[in-house]
């Protein structure tokens, strides 16, 4: 039956429309209730209180101006916690940085990040997975941070032959989704290229090998489907529990064999083996089901993928507005390498004199931030949490810490609108730094778990693009991001790259 030619009536559309009204009035009470409880934070913190106009204003400008937002509260007084609505997440309050330390020793029992996470995908909808919040977890930690020690002690060559040969596919393809098979190597010809789809691709084909093994990492349609899912996700979080279905056929390979061969977890080298490893050796049975083993591994590559692109893409942005400091990391990676031209000889002793691309990388973490808050926790002490200096959060409230202002604040950072990487030479830790005034890698506990694998990474990425290829901007394009709720997200540019002549041509 064609739905299009049913009648609804008259009767039947006035119900609806009765209904969407009811729904209606029911979020407009609930929202003057949290409006209740924000305020009598406000009042709390000392600072201006909603009515019901402004508040409806900020819970809508949350969206699109968040960052101008954030900027107009921490600038009053930086030194004072505040209060803003949220569509997505309810309630935020942003503590200022020198509640930081008090941040990162509070007990999950106190301020969880897990909590904060399932509002964000809600997994018990989206990823619908009966193990969520069930005990064991640390054996999921464990294997997983065993598999990242693995990647971290993998030897730096092997890493940088694999990134140049990705680098290589994505810059000399014409922005398609997957590489061709044909190579333009040493043409000298310019080449367009969509620069956030391709440091994406970068990502998802590197990534992808520490999660799901060299194998799928390598399927060209594995790669074009999961890519094709994450910029969905985006738009959709429900999309997500489509992941689960991607990696399920294989999960039950992977599954069989190991229990065919006997390995154990120590032996397993990638996430997803780790993760089928640890399962077998829990006695509840749901924890090995395939679905919920899935769910398990796309809380883990989603994030990491996105990160990683959304990096490199600022990168690329910062390459090209900036081609002095392009010049200067050049010079000093061709003083660094013994073989500049041959990135399979690349060692880890080489790589850790590279000081500039540090100080660019961090430079550009602290301009371009991946989000407007540090890794958010939400309240769930009973009766709130209570800071030293009396600011005071509400059970069910989030608190974070507002990384964009500080990272902008004069009084860690000299002259802080400019792009200057050389104000990290004076400090002994560069990357992956964490303190106080740079939240880039998180802090505390909930630290990106990844973050000396991805500063590896991103060394090798930038040197060898810098080293071997040209990038211009094409003009007449728009901005290269724009904040999106509490997200700095990069949009898609077309710019032009092409091989250097010189005698880094002949690279393999």
């Amino acid at each position: 039956m064609d739905l299009l030619s049913i009648d609804c009536g008259v009767p039947t559309m006035r119900l609806l429309q009765l209904l969407a009204g009811g729904c209606l009035v029911i979020k407009i009470w609930r929202e003057y209730l949290v409006m209740r409880r924000v305020n009598a934070v406000a009042r709390q913190l000392k600072r201006s209180e909603y009515n019901i106009f402004t508040y409806w204003r900020d819970f809508f400008r949350g969206i699109w101006d968040m960052r101008v937002m954030l900027a107009e509260r921490y600038q009053a007084n930086p030194e004072r916690a505040f209060v803003i609505p949220s569509m997505y997440f309810g309630p935020l309050v942003l503590i200022p940085a020198s509640l930081d330390a008090e941040f990162r020793s509070a007990l999950d029992s106190q301020l969880s990040a897990s909590v904060v996470q399932f509002k964000l995908i809600q997994p018990w909808h989206t990823l619908p997975d009966p193990t969520w919040g069930m005990k064991p977890t640390a054996p999921y930690r464990v294997g997983f941070n065993r598999v990242l020690n693995r990647s971290i002690t993998t030897e730096v060559s092997t890493i940088s032959a694999d990134l140049a040969k990705l680098c290589d596919n994505v810059f000399e393809d014409s922005g398609s989704v997957m590489p061709k098979t044909s190579s333009t190597k040493n043409s000298g010809e310019w080449n367009e290229i969509k620069a956030h789809e391709s440091m994406m691709m970068v990502a998802t084909m590197n990534v992808s090998r520490l999660y799901v093994g060299n194998g799928l990492a390598q399927n060209k349609h594995y790669i074009k489907l999961l890519l094709q899912l994450l910029q969905a996700v985006v738009t959709c979080v429900w999309l997500v529990n489509l992941f689960p279905e991607v990696t399920k056929p294989y999960l039950f390979m992977e599954k069989n064999r190991l229990v065919e061969s006997g390995r154990k977890i120590d032996n397993e080298d990638d996430f997803v083996a780790s993760v089928v490893a640890t399962a077998a050796k829990i006695p509840d049975q749901r924890f090995s089901q395939l679905t919920n083993m899935s769910s398990r591994v796309v809380l883990q590559h989603f994030p990491a993928i996105h990160t990683m692109g959304t990096v490199s893409h600022h990168l690329l942005e910062k390459l090209i507005a900036y081609p002095a400091l392009a010049d200067r990391l050049r010079k000093e990676a061709q003083d660094v390498f013994r073989n500049p031209d041959r990135p399979e000889t690349w060692e880890a002793d080489e790589l850790a004199q590279l000081k500039y691309h540090d100080c660019f990388i961090a430079e550009t973490l602290r301009t371009e931030p991946l989000v407007y808050t540090t890794v958010r926790r939400s309240c769930v002490k009973k009766g709130g949490y209570t800071f030293s200096d009396e600011t005071y959060i509400p059970e069910g409230f989030d608190v974070g810490i507002p990384t964009d202002q500080v990272h902008n604040d004069a009084r860690f950072w000299g002259n802080p609108a400019s792009f200057h990487p050389d104000r990290w030479l004076e400090r002994e830790h560069v990357l992956p730094y964490n303190g106080s005034d740079f939240f880039a890698f998180g802090t505390g506990r909930h630290l990106c778990s990844g973050r000396f694998y991805a500063s590896r990474a991103m060394r090798i990425i930038l040197a060898y693009t810098n080293l071997h290829y040209e990038v211009q901007e094409i003009p007449g394009q728009g901005p290269w991001h724009m904040g999106f709720s509490l997200m700095h997200a990069p949009l898609e540019k077309r710019v032009r790259v092409r091989r250097r002549c010189c005698k880094y041509s002949n690279l393999f």
